[in-house]
């Protein structure tokens, strides 16, 4: 059976320079995200309701102020594309990076970047979005 892993921060809630990690999805205190179009090719991803969005640094992830001037807040679609059923995250400064997390899941893995094909090896490459609870 397949299990759906969902990014979110440790304890439920973000705050300003936290990591982000997955654990398996379930109905409570799932963190959402939007995704905010920049152009025709990047978005920022923002924790729901606030202006805060995710920021590469070197191959970590950080929650930050959102800036849709800083490149390292701006993400694109490397394999798929955002409104496609499945999609790998990428940045335009970094196309050989993509987000995964270190092998296959387990809960409280850091979200991070790493090289496209070593997680392609892995099965870790591609997200999907969920519209509902229920995914």
């Amino acid at each position: 059976f397949e299990r759906k892993w969902c990014m979110r921060c440790r304890h439920g809630s973000c705050s300003l320079d936290d990591k982000v990690y997955i654990e398996e999805c379930s109905e409570d205190g799932v963190q959402k995200f939007d995704f905010d179009q920049i152009n025709g090719d990047e978005i920022l991803i923002k924790l729901h309701g606030t202006n805060r969005c995710l920021e590469r640094l070197y191959r970590d992830i950080y929650v930050k102020n959102c800036d849709q001037g800083n490149s390292l807040q701006r993400w694109w679609a490397k394999g798929g594309a955002f409104d496609e059923e499945r999609f790998e995250i990428s940045q335009l400064s970094a196309t050989k990076l993509c987000v995964t997390q270190p092998h296959h899941p387990k809960a409280d893995e850091e979200v991070y970047l790493e090289t496209c094909s070593q997680a392609r090896d892995a099965q870790t490459s591609f997200w999907e979005r969920c519209y509902s609870n229920s995914c």
